[in-house]
């Protein structure tokens, strides 16, 4: 999922419900076996939460978000990456492909969105096949999310807004 932009232009925010489970992918370059990563003060995820692809350009560390604390909602959060032997790296360093700091912000959601079902529920890697997603309480747009798109993903792959109907 990519960033949006932040209200002073520059920083990119990524936005989360505060009860966790959103699939994280965080790209970077010389990331090492046993890393750990850290969001703000708030959350510690530990290496064996992590799904680490060490051996691709850029390098991949992946995670499933846990739920924080509704006290943490509205608020920014860097991410940093801390290595094994100490070195680290965090998202709020502007050295990134949008030449922006990065920040998680945690919020409560307007909505409760119920998946029914997805069908099929498999095709071929490739992609290409329609999938049709039922379901309770999806929106298109909501109140305070004006301007911005509905996205729907598959693992870490973003399914274009053409082909969203």
């Amino acid at each position: 999922m990519d960033p949006s932009i932040g209200d002073d232009g520059n920083t990119r925010i990524i936005r989360l419900d505060y009860r966790g489970g959103q699939h994280i992918t965080v790209l970077g370059e010389d990331f090492r076996e046993g890393a750990r990563i850290q969001i703000g003060n708030i959350l510690n995820i530990e290496n064996k939460d992590i799904t680490e692809t060490l051996n691709a350009s850029p390098n991949k560390l992946s995670f499933t978000m846990p739920g924080v604390n509704e006290n943490a909602v509205g608020k920014l959060y860097r991410l940093t990456v801390i290595n094994g032997d100490g070195a680290q790296t965090s998202s709020d360093d502007i050295n990134n492909i949008w030449n922006a700091p990065i920040y998680f912000q945690f919020i409560k959601g307007e909505s409760e969105p119920e998946l029914g079902s997805i069908v099929p529920d498999r095709g071929p890697a490739t992609g290409g096949t329609k999938v049709t997603i039922k379901g309770k309480d999806f929106r298109e747009k909501m109140e305070g999310y004006e301007g911005e798109d509905l996205e729907i993903f598959f693992g870490d792959n973003k399914v274009p807004y053409k082909d969203i109907k």
